[in-house]
């Protein structure tokens, strides 16, 4: 049997089948918000938002 991934995947993906969501963002879920969700495999699941934050930084060149 093939292993699905679906923890901490960038789109909700069903645990059962391997469905993937396109679109996640179409549930409107916040961060540590967990829905109900029925896959169309007939399998129902729960999705949890988890919302990271990432910085990025460059140099400012100094004015002679």
């Amino acid at each position: 049997m093939k292993k699905i991934e679906h923890e901490w995947t960038s789109e909700i993906v069903c645990p059962w089948c391997g469905h993937e969501q396109s679109d996640s963002w179409d549930y409107n879920l916040e961060d540590g918000e967990t829905t109900e969700i029925e896959c169309d495999c007939g399998h129902a699941y729960k999705a949890t938002c988890c919302v990271t934050v990432d910085y990025s930084t460059e140099k400012i060149e100094e004015k002679p």
